[in-house]
Order: C-alpha cells, then sequence, then structure tokens
C-alpha cells in the first residue's frame, strides 16, 4: 500500500508568553536508545517546554553494547533495560510517545553484527522508511530530526538513519527536517583524552 501524504490538521494554538502561536509535533528519530539524550536531548527538552508534541522514534532496542559484570539482573537482556531507560528518559525530556520500528542493533562498523538478520544496516532502506512514514503520517509531523549522513561519527545504524530518515520525510511530507550533525574531530580528541 503506497504511504501518501495527507493535508495536515490546524493545530491548536499554544505559547507560555500570551501571545498566539501553532503548537507542533516533532519526530526525533534515532538509531539506539540512549541516543535522543546524546545526539539532542535539549532541542527535545525545550520543544516540549514549548509546548509542543515530540514522539520519539528508534530503529532498534539497542541489543548490542558493553555492560560490566553484573550490571544486569539475572536473566535481563541488554535491550530491556535500555527499553525501560528509554521510556524514563522520554519522561524526562517531555515526549509523549514512544515507538521501536523493531530492527536490530547492526554494532559497531566492520563487525559480523552489521549483516546480520534483521540488523538495522542490512535493512532496506525504503522498507524501513515506509515503516518510519507511517508513524510520520499518524503524528502529524511538522518536523523530523534525523542525523547527518556520517551518522555523527561513523555508526552504521546511524548513517541509516540519515538515510531513512530523509527518505521517510520524503514519503510522509513532513515539511522540515533537521539533521543533528557533531564535530568529529573534537569528538574524537576526546576520545583520546577520556582513553
Amino acid at each position: 500500500m503506497p504511504i501518501i501524504a495527507q493535508p495536515r490538521r490546524e493545530r491548536a494554538a499554544a505559547s507560555g508568553s500570551g501571545s498566539v502561536g501553532v503548537m507542533a509535533t516533532m519526530v526525533s528519530f534515532h538509531a539506539h536508545p540512549d541516543d535522543e539524550c546524546i545526539a539532542c536531548g535539549g532541542v527535545i527538552r525545550r520543544a516540549a517546554t514549548e509546548g509542543h508534541r515530540v514522539v520519539l522514534v528508534f530503529a532498534t532496542r539497542g541489543e548490542h553494547g558493553e555492560v560490566a559484570e553484573g550490571f544486569l539482573a539475572a536473566g535481563e537482556e541488554l535491550w530491556q533495560r535500555r527499553v525501560e531507560e528509554t521510556h524514563a528518559s522520554a519522561a524526562i525530556l517531555g515526549a509523549q510517545q514512544v515507538e521501536f520500528l523493531g530492527y536490530i542493533d547492526s554494532g559497531m562498523m566492520g563487525t559480523p553484527a552489521n549483516d546480520a538478520p534483521g540488523s538495522f544496516w542490512s535493512a532496506s532502506v525504503d522498507e524501513a522508511a515506509k515503516k518510519l512514514a507511517a508513524i510520520l503520517l499518524q503524528a502529524q509531523a511538522d518536523v523530523l530530526t534525523c542525523y547527518d549522513d556520517i551518522g555523527g561519527y561513523g555508526h552504521p545504524d546511524h548513517i541509516q538513519v540519515h538515510r531513512v530518515g530523509l527518505r521517510a520525510a520524503e514519503l510522509a511530507g513532513t515539511p522540515r527536517v533537521y539533521q543533528n550533525t557533531m564535530n568529529r574531530d573534537h569528538l574524537m580528541r576526546g576520545m583520546a583524552a577520556y582513553a
């Protein structure tokens, strides 16, 4: 079934200043739980504080990652903890809705997880974009945030967020797409100093 952008409905006025403004809906698209805080937590919180509706969408549940021995409870999987933390994060940031596209975390670039069945990196851009576009249309999104073309620092799932996000916005007719970017050199210096 093709996805066709529908005309946007008028939204209720909302403004803390007493002036009349238009409440917007922002969908913030991320690769993994915790990326919403790292990548654009300030933007999300500001939008919510100013009365806009915020929807968080994650491509994966963050199945891969390193945790210290004993960090997780007996029988607890990393993705379960990350989903729980995502909902807590959404409450703090003021997001009203959290969605997951259902792909598997692809791990770091060049690892076997990149090619695993169901990984986000190996997913068809159009297939994933249709899933995100359906959320954009349901939310009547005015704004989509995603990552730049190198995914900030080159993580395969972050690069895929860029590709899928731009295509989904095109399919849904989302009028504004903002790409999160970072200074890679600054990030690498910080990582080297931390090491």
